[in-house]
């Protein structure tokens, strides 16, 4: 969030500001809040119908910051921090993520990622492959 909004503050504050309960939480659930400022464009995963893997790098290379959830740990989400290219299938692409559940940076194959991308909970959600992807707006 660093990249695009100037102080987002602790979980605890934003769980305490936003009047968050106990998850899981999904995209749904975060716009529900209004959380990010009208100086960013902001495109949560409740609003798109689906999503590729290619499409998902394509948003990164456009600049967006994104936040995906997965079914490492249940409802569980990580940040996106970049991808290396390996080839022309996505699939066999590296992730870099940030994982706030260990507090640490991880390296997965995106064929990896791209299975465990999914809400366990779609079915009640309507959103397979959950998702926030964040951007500042051009001035």
């Amino acid at each position: 969030m660093s990249g695009v909004q100037e102080e987002m503050g602790e979980e605890e504050e934003i769980i305490k500001k936003y009047k968050f309960e106990v998850g899981p939480h999904y995209s749904k659930d975060i716009k529900s809040k209004n959380i990010f400022t009208s100086t960013l464009n902001v495109i949560y995963g409740c609003d798109v119908k689906s999503i590729t893997l290619k499409q998902l790098f394509n948003l990164m290379s456009e600049g967006y910051y994104i936040m995906t959830e997965s079914m490492y740990n249940y409802a569980h989400w990580f940040v996106l921090l970049g991808y290396y290219v390996a080839g022309d299938n996505p699939e066999k692409h590296k992730i870099m993520v940030y994982d706030p559940y260990y507090d640490e940076i991880r390296l997965l194959n995106a064929d990896e990622f791209s299975g465990m991308w999914v809400d366990g909970d779609h079915e009640k959600t309507g959103v397979y492959r959950d998702f926030v992807a964040i951007k500042r707006r051009n001035r």
